[in-house]
């Protein structure tokens, strides 16, 4: 027969996962990866020979067993970054309170 915990025990136990999940801050797995592409302009720089094109960036990651890019907007760059650096501190014993947010968490941003 499952033990039931008490309500005392399960409040006790949400404070705690609430203060393991402040601790690590925004986090987004992945990596971020920068990729090249031309635009279609004829008279654009990138139209030039041996031009690589205009920056872009994406952050990668798999999901599901696939990967899955997201275009990142340059604007997002550095909260991309400083939330992937979140991410990785989170490997340690948090992770297995975050490890089913990180999907929903990584739809909700840019």
């Amino acid at each position: 027969m499952p033990m039931i915990e008490s309500i005392d025990e399960l409040r006790r136990r949400r404070d705690e996962l609430r203060g393991e999940l402040a601790a690590i801050g925004d986090f987004r797995p992945g990596t971020l990866v920068e990729y090249r592409r031309k635009c279609g302009k004829p008279n654009c720089h990138c139209a030039q020979t041996g031009d690589p094109g205009h920056p872009g960036w994406a952050l990668m990651r798999k999901a599901g067993g696939k990967h899955v890019n997201r275009g990142i907007p340059k604007r997002a760059l550095e909260e991309t970054r400083a939330q992937i650096r979140g991410a990785s501190n989170g490997a340690d014993g948090t992770s297995r309170a975050t490890s089913g947010l990180r999907t929903s968490a990584m739809r909700r941003l840019p």
